[in-house]
């Protein structure tokens, strides 16, 4: 064993570093300047590196074993993404997350084929690849041209999958971050009532084990070293991946509880980093909700439209939208916006129609079809009158064909009563 004592040339050592051994003015001067340069000039003296370099064929050999993304709401939210759900208040956010996080948590799809209001997958068995000519879903061409281009009638049969935005995963624990709702505003959202003091008709959720609700938990000043309580819930929510291993999913409910700001570009981008940190050092797939400033229900929804849209849009793996029918309280629609890894087929020509619905005790989203995003926004009176005609005359066309009233009204997407009523109405002029 080699004696340091007896080795140690302490000449040797002061002459490296410019120190003789005493702790002089001169000396203590001298190691503030080295500590400085070492310090100012951090970058070019650092010969590490942040990159790899590897043979593009290696790329397949060094992936095998690595599970592909499953979907988890389809392909608007997958396993390992940063994704963002975005809408105007009151639309129904934090509805449709609790649903996903209901849904993941107990391994199953959020829409299941006995919510279809319009062709179960049992019957889509029972018929083939496809139902009956005068019952199938189609797909469809624009009727006439201009504004009356967004309505559209059909001319073969619809190739995308008759209940969409499957979950593949097995049951995951997920933590719902809820900054929104009030221990009463929840159940009185996920109950039927109350009665005499309790509230009845209550909807089970998974156990804390699956699916656990994390709301604020602070009272009296601010830890020291913390300036905003913005800060204090960022780093809290950080730290839950941690104090709770298991975790697989977690759903932010929502990101204006993170940043004081989404609209400023430093603080956005610092936030969306951070939870991209998260996402990979964790494991977790991650869905945050954010807003949207007010806005017209004539236009369609586009990144844009999401607050702080540019900063938060280039870190986010997928971004997914909500938007309000014009003239029925009831009617969303879901709308995608991005995915870094699959191709975008809800996009403005086959958005989700949903209606919420309260089943049991569950306030949630319930499918009825695929639609045209044009169909829920407004138009003006002479354009809706023009593309009513059109509907009008195509429902006598296929009516005097022998096609029932309800194939017709889910060829041209509206419901049997309007149907009847068009056939009932004067023929246009």
């Amino acid at each position: 064993m080699i004696d340091h004592e007896d080795n140690y040339d302490t000449d040797r050592y002061a002459s490296a570093t410019g120190w003789d051994g005493s702790d002089t003015r001169e000396s203590r001067e001298r190691r503030k300047q080295i500590d400085k340069y070492r310090k100012d000039n951090a970058r070019d003296l650092f010969d590490g590196t942040a990159l790899a370099v590897e043979d593009a064929n290696e790329v397949f050999d060094n992936a095998d074993g690595e599970v592909p993304p499953r979907a988890l709401f389809g392909d608007l939210f997958r396993e390992g993404e940063l994704a963002i759900l975005f809408a105007d208040t009151g639309i129904g956010k934090s509805i449709l997350a609790t649903q996903i996080g209901d849904a993941i948590a107990r391994g199953k799809s959020v829409f299941s084929a006995t919510e279809n209001t319009e062709v179960t997958e049992a019957e889509t068995r029972a018929a083939g690849s496809v139902p009956p000519e005068d019952e199938r879903k189609a797909e469809t061409r624009p009727v006439g041209s201009g504004s009356l281009a967004k309505f559209r009638i059909p001319i073969q049969p619809h190739p995308i999958a008759l209940i969409p935005l499957r979950n593949d995963a097995e049951p995951l624990p997920v933590l719902y971050v809820d900054f929104e709702l009030t221990r009463a505003q929840f159940a009185e959202r996920y109950s039927t009532g109350v009665r005499n003091g309790r509230y009845y008709g209550r909807h089970r959720f998974p156990s804390k084990e699956w699916f656990a609700r994390v709301t604020p938990d602070w009272e009296g000043p601010l830890p020291e070293g913390y300036k905003t309580i913005t800060q204090l819930f960022g780093d809290s929510v950080a730290n839950l991946p941690y104090t709770h291993p298991n975790t697989k999913i977690l759903i932010i409910d929502n990101l204006t509880y993170l940043a004081a700001s989404t609209s400023n570009a430093t603080a956005a981008s610092r936030l969306m980093k951070a939870l991209e940190s998260l996402k990979k050092e964790a494991g977790l797939s991650i869905l945050v909700l954010a807003h949207t400033p007010k806005r017209a229900f004539r236009d369609t929804l586009t990144v844009n439209d999401l607050q702080g849209s540019k900063m938060l849009s280039n870190f986010a793996d997928t971004i997914f939208c909500i938007g309000r029918d014009h003239s029925d309280r009831d009617v969303r629609y879901i709308k995608q916006i991005k995915s870094r890894g699959a191709a975008l087929t809800h996009g403005t020509d086959n958005v989700i129609t949903c209606r919420l619905v309260k089943q049991r005790g569950f306030l949630k989203f319930a499918f009825e079809r695929l639609s045209d995003e044009y169909e829920h926004l407004t138009r003006p009176a002479a354009e809706i009158s023009d593309a009513r005609e059109s509907l009008i005359t195509e429902a006598r066309r296929l009516a005097a064909t022998g096609v029932s009233q309800r194939a017709i009204a889910r060829r041209l997407n509206l419901s049997k009563t309007t149907i009847v009523r068009y056939l009932e109405a004067e023929p246009p002029a």
